[in-house]
């Protein structure tokens, strides 16, 4: 089955580049190509989320010549290039209902230039959900505390045991997190004004141990307008488990943010408390704005 699959959609896996976005789309994995015989540069767009009736993305800066099915190379694929609140900033959307089902069903796009394909390296929403995970954000640490049985008071004046900083790890997650004078702040591109369910995304280090909840923390959002900021406290489930998973991770809710404006916008996070129990501190994975309502501008 995979020699087959080869046959048809190699392409993608041979002499390709890897994804030129910033970061994973929600609908599948991109690479990038050239083809040798027309040397026009192609992106490969293969469907892990499969099958649906249409697929969309963001922050493409080249222009679509065809859309199509390398199963079927000779028949174009509807698509649409619609402009967004931001200046030279399109929404793509492909229609995937005649899309060939196969072991990674894929969609090819074929671009007017020869160069790699020139990307809105901000992060952007895509399919109407912002991820700003750990990893893409900018952390600060303030003051180092060492020792377990140290004591501290965060900015809102609540005792904590003292730790020392938040680091990231090689899967680019935020751990070890009770320190209240670590934050964290991500920059990102808002096309549209939107109401977002704000979720954080959240990971026990321990092996086999419980998913907890209940940290507190602030948000700070803004944007040339003005300053939003909030607190809350965390409260959530963990994921399905699946077979083989040690470390369990889950998803908190942590209130609505109203984006006013399209137009840059930076958020920030920092801890307040991270728990009742001492000993328990925030793997921080990724913060999700999901959009729920469109705001009018």
């Amino acid at each position: 089955e995979v020699g087959n699959w080869m046959r048809t959609y190699g392409q993608a896996i041979h002499c390709s580049n890897g994804n030129p976005f910033p970061y994973d789309l929600p609908w599948g994995k991109i690479t990038v190509s050239p083809d040798s015989r027309d040397r026009k540069t192609r992106i490969n767009l293969m469907l892990t989320d499969f099958p649906r009736k249409k697929i969309s993305f963001q922050g493409l800066k080249e222009s679509i010549l065809r859309c199509y099915d390398p199963a079927r190379p000779d028949v174009d694929l509807p698509f649409t290039c619609s402009p967004t609140g931001i200046a030279g900033l399109e929404e793509v959307v492909i229609e995937t209902k005649n899309v060939t089902p196969s072991l990674l069903p894929m969609v090819v796009l074929e671009l007017d230039t020869e160069q790699p394909p020139r990307i809105e390296q901000q992060l952007l929403p895509q399919e109407g959900t912002l991820r700003l995970p750990a990893s893409a954000g900018r952390i600060s640490h303030g003051n180092e505390l060492t020792g377990g049985n140290q004591n501290g008071i965060s900015v809102a004046g609540e005792h904590f045991s003292g730790a020392g900083h938040s680091r990231l790890d090689a899967g680019g997650r935020l751990m070890y997190w009770d320190n209240p004078s670590d934050a964290i702040e991500w920059q990102a591109l808002f096309p549209e004004p939107a109401r977002y369910k704000v979720e954080v995304v959240m990971m026990v280090r321990q092996h086999s141990a419980e998913w907890y909840d209940g940290q507190k923390l602030r948000f700070r959002f803004e944007q040339n307008d003005g300053i939003h900021e909030w607190e809350t406290v965390l409260s959530g489930k963990p994921f399905a488990a699946s077979a083989g998973v040690c470390y369990i991770s889950g998803l908190a809710e942590a209130g609505t943010l109203e984006v006013k404006h399209p137009g840059n916008g930076k958020l920030a996070l920092a801890m307040i408390d991270p728990g009742s129990d001492g000993g328990k501190t925030m793997n921080l994975q990724e913060i999700r704005l999901t959009r729920i309502q469109d705001m009018p501008e």
